[in-house]
């Protein structure tokens, strides 16, 4: 039987605080240089081999 969380595709497992962290600067680091300073930044275009716990749609 699945999980509510696996039926959403969230993990079963939180991820740890650090990890969660990392990841939030590196992707809101890399939307504000995009949008706003106008460097183009690829972990924004398709899913990254550096954190694969992101999903995009």
């Amino acid at each position: 039987m699945r999980s509510a969380a696996g039926a959403l595709g969230l993990p079963d497992q939180p991820l740890p605080g650090e990890r969660s962290i990392a990841i939030t600067r590196s992707l809101v680091t890399a939307f504000f240089d995009t949008h706003l300073k106008d460097r183009r930044r690829p972990v924004l275009d398709r899913p990254s081999e550096t954190f694969p716990e992101v999903k995009t749609w």
